[in-house]
């Protein structure tokens, strides 16, 4: 496995497959590596010849609130996850100056608004920016073939597609399932933070999202009022075993608009993105606090025979 810390770097490498006529799998990370990120590796190594991840932990998607400086580094346990995986190169720049020779700046326009109101973006209103700032610049830089991102963060997933789909850019993107620890809590780097009573409250949180898969394909949830008034009855339900719940909702999964809206100037994804789901797929998605550590999480509910 290669270690790239410079663009130039990272050029000299990525000439190097193209001169011998490889295509380039892309996984961005920001480190602290668990199988959810193993997932996307294995993912992209079905469709790639080569794949290469970044370990660079993104300043301009750290709010002013959250600790940026303590973001777990776990540079010597995450190359041996990699190089145990078969990564063919990491590039994991030496600081931040290297993506922002200039500084980091934040709003770069990059966001297709309909997909950034509410759920994550209503809470942390600069996130999304630094996001996909950092994966556009890890995008010129690679030139990966494809990119590969979990379903997990799927507000950022779809921002990511919708960036790829409006720039024009010539990247296939593949995206992972949630990847669940047995009690069916979501993988995440945040999870090290929960204590033992922590993470069996928040394995409610998938167990809530499959009890409205369910209760949709058993026909329960047709009608506006009736959505409403489950996803208000779940976040009653979280709250009152000790989430701070910031939202509960069900969005239409190819652009994360409402369920009743369908403007013709948002098309769905089209069919050369990988895995983009299709225009009647829901997707759930809840997000809230147990203690200090925030949690996200969804669940796709396909063939959800919208009009």
């Amino acid at each position: 496995m290669e270690i790239l810390t410079s663009t130039q770097a990272v050029r000299q490498w990525r000439q190097a497959q193209s001169k011998q006529d490889k295509t380039i799998g892309l996984v961005p990370t920001m480190g602290n590596l668990h199988a959810g990120h193993l997932s996307l590796i294995a993912l992209t190594q079905q469709h790639a010849d080569c794949c290469i991840a970044s370990v660079f932990v993104n300043p301009t998607q750290f709010g002013p609130t959250e600790d940026y400086e303590a973001y777990p580094r776990t540079w010597e346990a995450d190359c041996h996850a990699l190089r145990t995986a078969h990564v063919d190169a990491v590039f994991a720049p030496t600081g931040p100056e290297i993506l922002y020779p200039s500084a980091p700046t934040e709003q770069v326009g990059l966001i297709p608004p309909h997909a950034a109101h509410g759920l994550c973006g209503a809470w942390r209103p600069s996130h999304f920016s630094g996001v996909l700032q950092v994966v556009n610049k890890l995008f010129n830089l690679i030139q990966p073939d494809y990119a590969t991102f979990g379903e997990k963060d799927y507000q950022q997933l779809t921002l990511i597609r919708l960036m790829v789909r409006d720039f024009l850019l010539p990247i296939r993107i593949l995206s992972s399932p949630v990847i669940r620890e047995p009690s069916g809590l979501a993988m995440s780097s945040r999870n090290q933070r929960l204590s033992n009573q922590d993470r069996q409250i928040g394995a409610q949180l998938s167990q809530h999202l499959f009890q409205t898969r369910h209760a949709w394909l058993n026909g329960d949830l047709q009608t506006p009022s009736a959505q409403t008034e489950h996803c208000q009855t779940q976040l009653a339900h979280l709250n009152s075993v000790g989430f701070r719940m910031q939202y509960y909702e069900m969005r239409r999964a190819d652009t994360l608009q409402t369920l009743d809206t369908r403007s013709p100037d948002t098309p769905s994804m089209p069919a050369q993105h990988l895995s983009s789901p299709h225009q009647d797929t829901i997707a759930v998605l809840a997000a809230g606090y147990l203690g200090e550590t925030r949690l996200i999480d969804n669940i796709l509910i396909q063939n959800a025979s919208l009009i």
